[in-house]
């Protein structure tokens, strides 16, 4: 049944925004974007700037909420959304806040205030990958972004050594054939499936051996999603059940989210 009533309450919208392409952003997103007493944004000034290019107009108030501020974010606007029941909408650059970008605490702490939080959901990163890659969606374990230091990053691979199935990682071009190289020396010539600059212009995909991807990705650009797959060993019972996510960069995030 459709739903398209909005409340009038003080409440947090947690709004998906397009990881690339403009165009995926779904109405109902414009419609509360549009609507909402206050958008908090990971950077106001992107935020601003890509409302203009897709058209959608907001006469309210842009504030900043991000890593270094988050805590304090949290507790002023619960406060206003409960005192004054402000509508207040929470966005990142791309893709949907609290999966490997700030909004956890923020939507933690409206929970915690018995206010209402609602989702618009739409794109990210980690529901992507997972519905075009050639591997299993399940069982899949979402690592975010791992450590920028080899020794830490190859500590948390190795915490999914007796894992099967699919690893996703989030990695920048400057740390993606650091990461590809540690998987290599940890557990060899794997299959990986690689999403670069997903949904944007000059998109790029790739399924094969990591020695493969190293080479195709040489000089990286962009922005990178990995799928790592390990296969279930023969005559091997696995004994570790994994629930979640253990990465510097997200908050313990589960794969259902997409």
């Amino acid at each position: 049944m459709e739903n398209n009533k909005e409340i009038s309450q003080g409440c947090l919208y947690i709004v998906s925004l397009p990881i690339g392409n403009t165009g995926d952003i779904t109405q109902r997103a414009r419609d509360i974007l549009g609507s909402v007493d206050i958008i908090l944004a990971e950077d106001t000034r992107k935020a601003r700037d890509w409302f203009s290019r897709a058209g959608i107009s907001f006469s309210g108030s842009i504030q900043s909420s991000h890593s270094h501020n988050e805590e304090n974010t949290s507790i002023r606007f619960s406060a206003l959304a409960k005192t004054e029941n402000s509508r207040i909408a929470i966005v990142t650059d791309a893709g949907t806040p609290g999966i490997s970008d700030p909004g956890n605490k923020v939507v933690r702490k409206f929970y915690e205030e018995k206010i209402p939080v609602i989702p618009i959901p739409g794109v990210s990163a980690l529901g992507t990958i997972l519905s075009m890659s050639p591997f299993p969606a399940a069982p899949s374990v979402f690592l975010g972004f791992l450590s920028p230091k080899s020794a830490r990053r190859k500590n948390q691979l190795q915490d999914y050594e007796d894992f099967s199935g699919s690893l996703v990682i989030y990695e920048s071009r400057h740390r993606v054939l650091s990461l590809l190289t540690d998987v290599l020396a940890l557990w060899g010539d794997m299959d990986v499936f690689i999403g670069r600059d997903m949904t944007k212009t000059h998109e790029e995909y790739f399924s094969g051996r990591i020695s493969a991807a190293m080479a195709l990705f040489a000089q990286p650009r962009g922005e990178f999603t990995l799928v790592l797959y390990k296969p279930r060993r023969r005559g091997k019972i696995e004994k570790k059940v994994y629930c979640n996510a253990n990465s510097s960069d997200n908050n313990g995030n589960q794969t259902k989210r997409g």
